[in-house]
């Protein structure tokens, strides 16, 4: 940590988001106590894959008609040659057989529920998101195992929709976005990756020029 302050922990409180407490020091100790609070507004960041980047599962109807073990319409992640959607088995079926898996009308996006089954919805079937070991972020950080009801980091990234994309893909960005967005300031000093964007000229980074420019 920097020596330039004292570092405050923020709590959980019952009557507020979060609490800090000071404490006394010397009159010759000048540096400031700093608590580092999360921020009241949320900008969303919405990830939109193309289709082919999409997991999609098919309707019962359609499973039964291709008579298929589960309802894997086309999950690219799965690469294992004993899977009904293998991707090269699915590169070789017929014409026909390809365009009743991918029917948008018997197809949906294969999302998260870690209420159901673990192989049909839950972490079973949405086990492609691993997160890196080094990935950090304070709001998607697996909870203590002695909280009831508590969920791991990948649990909650699952929660979040990652696993309805073709995380081999898309999950390194995801994980970039997650930990840069949500981490703008380390140990109270700007992050360098934002240092040719905070601070700096809009038209510089691209910004609209339509749009009112203030730096």
């Amino acid at each position: 940590m920097t020596t330039a302050e004292h570092p405050l922990p923020a709590q959980a409180h019952a009557g507020a988001a979060r609490k800090a407490e000071g404490f006394a020091t010397p009159k010759q100790d000048k540096k400031p106590q700093c608590a580092r609070m999360l921020p009241k507004r949320v900008l969303p960041i919405i990830f939109l894959p193309g289709i082919m980047g999409s997991n999609l599962r098919m309707s019962m109807e359609r499973q039964k008609e291709l008579r298929q073990k589960d309802n894997i319409a086309w999950r690219p992640d799965t690469l294992d040659p004993s899977k009904p959607i293998n991707i090269t088995r699915a590169a070789n079926e017929s014409p026909a057989d390809r365009q009743l898996r991918l029917d948008p009308l018997q197809t949906t996006v294969d999302i998260y529920d870690s209420s159901g089954p673990s192989n049909v919805v839950g972490d079973g079937r949405h086990g492609n998101v691993e997160l890196a070991p080094n990935f950090d972020s304070a709001l998607l950080a697996s909870d203590p195992v002695v909280l009831s009801g508590g969920g791991t980091a990948a649990q909650k990234a699952r929660a979040r929709g990652w696993g309805e994309v073709f995380f081999k893909s898309y999950g390194q960005l995801l994980q970039h976005l997650e930990s840069r967005l949500n981490s703008t300031f380390s140990e109270g000093k700007l992050r360098p990756e934002w240092h040719d964007v905070v601070g700096v000229e809009p038209k510089i980074w691209g910004a609209d020029p339509k749009l009112p420019q203030q730096a």
